[in-house]
């Protein structure tokens, strides 16, 4: 059964688009602490671009380096963190060689966010679900058996 302490083993096993899709939900679940800040709402917007398949490796690296350069701790700072790893995830994901590092960044990108309560694991965990229950064939995902394992 997936938890918040174990998701990250729930997490390696998805596709890395969807250990991307993870980060980014993470993410987005403290938009208002780190969208004043240009950089990370256009970082951001690169990995939206990316999971659309309109952004670059080239351009998922620039987010990854200014994302790296305005990480900060603090209230605002966890969330920054957590934006940072969700682009960090998007680069590895795009990145040829990298693609097995891309569930460490999706789980860093919840973990620094994990000090907002209990609600926002709960949304963690119900998403990575969602997510895992995609991935399975449709003859399989409406299986109470199944759902009842995840």
């Amino acid at each position: 059964m997936i938890t918040w302490e174990n998701k990250e083993e729930w997490l390696e096993k998805l596709p890395c688009r969807s250990q991307v899709m993870f980060g980014l939900f993470c993410a987005l679940q403290v938009r208002e602490l780190w969208e004043v800040n240009d950089d990370y709402v256009k970082s951001i917007k690169t990995v939206e671009r990316w999971l659309e398949g309109e952004a670059t490796v080239e351009e998922c690296r620039n987010a990854s380096c200014i994302a790296h350069g305005t990480s900060m701790w603090g209230p605002h700072g966890y969330a920054i963190n957590a934006a940072a790893n969700a682009v960090y995830a998007a680069y590895a994901a795009a990145y040829p060689d990298s693609g097995r590092y891309v569930h460490h960044y999706a789980n860093a990108a919840a973990n620094a966010i994990d000090k907002f309560g209990e609600s926002i694991k709960q949304e963690q965990v119900e998403y990575l679900r969602e997510l895992y229950l995609e991935t399975l064939p449709e003859e399989h995902r409406n299986n109470w058996l199944v759902q009842a394992c995840l």
